[in-house]
């Protein structure tokens, strides 16, 4: 059980980052194969990704600095979005917390320039993630027995 919940935070938080790392699809195993309930995986893999959005809030900018990946994605993100950001921050990013789209690890590096607190992004994050990976939980647990037996 410990090994299976390390991996879990392991997983997430290096997913948050790559996304060849998926706790996504690790999220829908949980759910499925292992037991656990939606609830476990979603706030493990939340809690484990927020650690790593907190990093990114305070040390996004000297990241853009030495990663040209993490500053592409965020110049998209901003050109693209920049109007929604505008209007409603905190919006996009429970929707990108929860969907993906716009891509919650740029949200989180622009947070600071948008006047938003690290406990505003910490909840919002928080709350979208464990939705996020509590639904592909109970979608695996749903899902991927029946598909087990075809």
């Amino acid at each position: 059980m410990l090994l299976e919940f390390l991996t879990l935070l392991g997983v997430a938080c290096v997913g948050s980052v790559f996304w060849v790392v998926s706790p996504e699809v690790l999220s829908a195993v949980y759910g499925s194969q292992l037991g656990w309930t939606p609830l476990a995986v979603g706030l493990t893999a939340a809690t484990s990704q927020c650690g790593v959005y907190v990093v990114l809030y305070h040390g996004g900018e000297a990241l853009m600095k030495r990663w040209a990946h993490l500053e592409r994605l965020i110049a998209r993100v901003k050109s693209r979005f920049a109007s929604q950001l505008e209007r409603n921050y905190l919006g996009m990013l429970i929707l990108g917390g929860f969907s993906g789209l716009p891509p919650v690890i740029a949200l989180v590096a622009l947070a600071p320039g948008f006047g938003i607190t690290v406990r505003k992004m910490l909840v919002a994050t928080f709350a979208a993630r464990t939705l996020r990976f509590a639904s592909l939980a109970a979608l695996g647990e749903a899902v991927l027995p029946v598909l087990k037996g075809w």
